[in-house]
């Protein structure tokens, strides 16, 4: 009965211990990272490579484009449909309680993309995400879903959990 005994609570602590250490203290590491020998990219507002860890979930965001709660596209040039996105952009985060630098990821879509509309896009990533920029992909493309669509942005954003 006492080997019986020992055998439980050696399973029952050897249980707890390994369940602790997946559970962890659910913190979340946001690992932002330029490869030594590579290009510096952070000065253009995007990391090279982001590796997560910890206890998280992710959200996959469809695009984000400039138009508002009534449906209705916001601006006719580039700079302000990047400007109205990016509000939209802010209106997500504050509505899952997170920070910018929980992005890790965007991905941009822009039609007729120009070099000139590079410093717009730099601009906003700076002022959202400051120290801590996301990954980033620009895709130029000849359309988008709608018409008067000239900018949309994806994004991947790691949650901690509580």
């Amino acid at each position: 009965m006492i080997r019986i005994l020992t055998l439980f609570f050696a399973y029952l602590v050897a249980t707890v211990s390994f369940a602790n250490e997946i559970i962890g203290e659910n913190k979340m590491h946001i690992n932002r990272i330029n490869p030594e020998g590579t290009f510096n990219t952070q000065e253009f507002g995007y990391t090279s490579v982001i590796e997560t860890s910890g206890n998280g979930r992710y959200l996959f965001v469809s695009g984000v484009f400039s138009i508002d709660e009534s449906g209705k596209i916001i601006g006719n040039s580039f700079s302000e449909q990047v400007n109205q996105s990016f509000e939209n952009i802010r209106k997500i985060l504050q509505h899952f309680k997170v920070e910018p630098q929980n992005v890790i990821k965007t991905t941009t879509l822009i039609v007729n993309h120009k070099e000139e509309y590079l410093p717009v896009l730099h601009a906003q990533n700076k002022a959202l995400f400051g120290d801590s920029p996301p990954t980033s992909t620009v895709i130029p493309v000849p359309r988008l879903a709608l018409d008067s669509m000239l900018f949309e942005i994806e994004l991947v954003i790691y949650i901690p959990n509580p």
